[in-house]
């Protein structure tokens, strides 16, 4: 990362607790920048009773690119994944609403100095992921592997 951001992150160290915060509203986790790229970082929140998600980023070293919008774009995989309200709060770059089905509520333009608002609700369900997590997705690409191998056995024996 260092290459990528030339120094300007500093030395930090991953955390070794998920802290779920509690307000009147609800239950939230709090994700920091692109740690939102990290579905299975984020579902641990939810499995640890988050009912609604917040994002904080800083997108300023991205300037007026595509890399703001991409990753906003993160935000609604992981709105949908639990099925939670996403609320992001970006400085330059878009912050947001996203409802749980994906819908981006409410957002700002890049670089908008402006508030944010929008209705969220808690939840506290849980969806087969975050409950199980990529266990899908892995027993796709298991049974993609065993098909492959079993595709090239048989073309060797038939040679």
């Amino acid at each position: 990362m260092d290459k990528l951001t030339q120094g300007a992150i500093g030395d930090f160290a991953p955390g070794d607790e998920f802290t779920v915060f509690s307000i009147p509203a609800g239950k939230f986790g709090v994700s920091i920048s692109y740690e939102i790229y990290f579905p299975a970082e984020v579902r641990r929140f939810v499995q640890h009773g988050a009912e609604f998600l917040i994002n904080i980023t800083n997108d300023a070293w991205y300037g007026r690119s595509a890399a703001p919008y991409q990753h906003v774009a993160m935000t609604v995989f992981r709105a949908v994944e639990n099925q939670r309200y996403l609320v992001r709060a970006a400085n330059t770059g878009i912050s947001a609403v996203v409802a749980p089905d994906g819908r981006i509520v409410s957002s700002s333009g890049l670089f908008e100095r402006t508030a944010v608002t929008g209705t969220i609700a808690a939840n506290d369900g849980l969806t087969f992921y975050a409950r199980y997590g990529d266990v899908f997705g892995s027993g796709v690409a298991s049974g993609v592997g065993i098909a492959v191998l079993a595709a090239i056995r048989r073309y060797r024996q038939k040679r």
